[in-house]
């Protein structure tokens, strides 16, 4: 018999330098597949794992996909348009037709290629490695690897595989890109020489795989100032579901709305106003009730505060334009909910007249808290230019994100 394949996760994917393997991702894939581990340190695990991969490696090369795909990540998402064309054969009886299109437009030979298996190219731009589609999803997935640069704090260069994750969802007309944050990313050149000048972002890196698939398979991109507007409505959608007046103090503002209504007509009364509106009053009406609102919300004890907490997810920071056209940011310490604090009350009416957001952080609850624990992780939204962007600073599982994205995209079929 010979001796068995060994099997190899580079550098670049297992170093603690990049964060792309969890311990508790690692901990979770050992118990599900019984796979036997001396104690719980990162180097056993990881050793484990490897030994597991040279009798299993198509196992482990599929959970390698995973890993790489989730956790600390930037997602670009913009709406796309989509052909009668590709309209046409996606919702056909005949499911071969729409996965035969993209194959000849991709022109891809090995569409189930995994991403260890993808060796150092010295393209200089993104190469497609494999795609899938999924038909009860109308989702084209599609995985790239290029080959960069990456240069530490301490100037130390090494070549480095990046993968890149296109999902082009044709049921809502939306490409969705995502990709690790890492910093000092360079350009790699095929000479093999590092060069300082050619730094590069993660947005760009990531925008340009959206750009080249979508062109490849003739697709545009949907108008920016549209995508833009619709992204800042979305966002608002968001904020609005998971700030929702508890019944507690709902019912407190409620047991006010006489005297709310009657100290705006004494004030009217006393300061002789000239109201020129019903609607004037109404508003004083309002105002009122976001005051009484926002000091009951501001003196609540920590334990109280749970209220606002004890949901999938709140709020922790929100941008908006004000009606006055002025761009304002509010921001709670650490992980206090918003709804604690005055800036929210402040802007709360502004915010929902506009029913817009500019960004927005929120503390979500994780779906699987057995090995990453119950404490909320954090995502960043904002739009820029005609994309929404999502960040991930900590290990999110794909499931959790998934949740996210769910929460953004409409869907349609």
């Amino acid at each position: 018999m010979g001796k068995e394949k060994k099997f190899i996760i580079p550098n670049c994917f297992i170093s603690e330098k990049y964060k792309y393997f969890h311990l508790s991702s690692m901990l979770k894939f050992c118990r599900s597949n019984g796979i036997k581990i001396d104690d719980i340190l990162r180097d056993s695990i990881l050793n484990a794992i490897l030994k597991y991969g040279t009798k299993k490696a198509n196992v482990v090369n599929k959970w390698v996909d995973k890993v790489l795909k989730e956790g600390i990540k930037h997602i670009y998402i913009t709406k796309i348009n989509i052909s009668e064309e590709i309209n046409n054969m996606i919702n056909s009886e005949n499911g071969t037709e729409i996965i035969n299109y993209i194959s000849s437009k991709l022109n891809i030979i090995n569409k189930n290629q995994f991403i260890l298996e993808y060796d150092y190219s010295k393209e200089t731009e993104p190469e497609l490695i494999s795609f899938n589609y999924d038909r009860s999803k109308f989702l084209v997935e599609l995985k790239f690897c290029i080959t960069l640069f990456q240069k530490d704090r301490q100037d130390n260069v090494e070549k480095i595989k990046y993968p890149i994750f296109i999902d082009i969802d044709l049921g809502n007309n939306l490409v969705i890109g995502r990709a690790k944050s890492i910093t000092g990313l360079y350009i790699y050149s095929e000479s093999d020489k590092f060069h300082d000048e050619k730094k590069i972002k993660t947005k760009e890196l990531i925008i340009g795989a959206i750009t080249k698939s979508l062109k490849t398979l003739n697709i545009s991109i949907n108008n920016e100032r549209h995508s833009k507007k619709e992204f800042k409505n979305k966002l608002f959608e968001i904020l609005d579901k998971f700030t929702f007046t508890p019944k507690k103090i709902e019912d407190k503002i409620k047991s006010c709305e006489k005297k709310i209504k009657d100290f705006v007509e004494d004030i009217i009364k006393t300061c002789k106003i000239n109201v020129q509106s019903v609607e004037n009053i109404k508003n004083a009406e309002e105002d009122l009730t976001i005051f009484i609102e926002k000091h009951i919300s501001i003196n609540l004890s920590r334990n109280e505060q749970k209220i606002f907490t004890n949901r999938k997810a709140y709020p922790i920071k929100i941008g908006i334009t004000s009606l006055d056209n002025v761009k304002v940011e509010e921001s709670s310490a650490r992980e206090e909910p918003l709804q604690c604090t005055s800036a929210y009350y402040d802007n709360k009416k502004s915010t929902i007249l506009k029913k817009m957001c500019d960004c927005l952080s929120l503390c979500f609850k994780r779906i699987e808290t057995i090995y990453f624990g119950t404490k909320p992780y954090t995502v960043k939204f904002s739009i820029i230019n005609g994309y929404a962007h999502f960040a991930f600073p900590e290990y999110i599982e794909e499931e959790d994100i998934q949740n996210v994205l769910s929460y953004f995209i409409d869907h349609n079929r």
